[in-house]
């Protein structure tokens, strides 16, 4: 088996590929997969994994970035990773997650994320639960009074494809300014939870993001320490495995 980038002359493959990993799509969906998968080989951003001249697994970087201590840093979204079904369990997984992770961060991507449908395969080239993806729904009637400084409240109108660099600028500033490098403190009671700053104390559990990503994903406490994921007086472990106590699972989105 053998790293390689995917050719122009591979594109059939590559969708059959996508089709057998996560099943028949209709039509619109194939079209926008095979335009992205032209755009990403021609900017050699679409790896595979060749055995015999087969191709057997493929994935594709989407450059993105992400705020860390106030300040943005590139990131590589790792998409549409890819094993032929009768080609996995050698291996072929891990050689194409080390060759794309070596062309993103060739690139300037010291970060990379995805969205995991099993974690093990990952966890085996250095990934691990990180966070989660917030969706927020506001009614129409909560953005009519919004309104600058001392003027008339703006007209409403519907967003479209080229209001997204002006979107992507406003959450930036909002990102620089309000950024989170600090100690939260995260208390449980009845039922609710708050996180708010606040000094560390030796007397309370720490958690890593990853630790706090993990926990609220079902892992138990007694998984997080040996991982060093879970610091500190072991006390209130209890109550923090039933505070999150579920099924284990892969989150969809972090």
């Amino acid at each position: 088996m053998l790293a390689c980038d995917v050719d122009r002359t591979e594109l059939d493959d590559f969708l059959d590929l996508i089709i057998r990993a996560f099943g028949t799509q209709p039509p619109d969906r194939v079209a926008d997969i095979r335009a992205n998968a032209v755009r990403r080989i021609a900017d050699g951003r679409c790896l595979g994994v060749r055995d015999g001249g087969r191709l057997i697994a493929a994935a594709s970087i989407i450059p993105m970035s992400q705020w860390w201590h106030g300040r943005s840093v590139p990131l590589a979204g790792i998409s549409s990773v890819v094993v032929a079904p009768e080609d996995r369990g050698r291996s072929a997984g891990p050689l194409l997650m080390t060759a794309v992770l070596g062309r993103a961060a060739g690139r300037g991507m010291p970060l990379s994320m995805l969205h995991p449908v099993t974690a093990p395969p990952y966890r085996k080239v250095g990934y691990e639960l990180a966070a989660t993806t917030y969706w927020y729904t506001l009614p129409i009637q909560a953005l009519r009074p919004l309104a600058p400084p001392g003027g008339a409240p703006v007209k409403l109108r519907r967003a479209g494809e080229a209001d997204a660099a002006d979107v992507i600028a406003v959450l930036d500033r909002v990102h620089a300014a309000a950024a989170n490098a600090a100690t939260w403190r995260l208390t449980i009671s009845d039922g609710t939870a708050h996180a708010e700053r606040a000094a560390a104390t030796a007397d309370a559990p720490r958690l890593t993001a990853g630790g706090l990503a993990a926990l609220y994903a079902g892992t138990p406490t007694t998984t997080l320490r040996p991982a060093g994921l879970l610091t500190g007086p072991a006390g209130a472990d209890a109550a923090l495995d039933a505070a999150f106590a579920c099924r284990p699972f892969a989150l969809d989105s972090f």
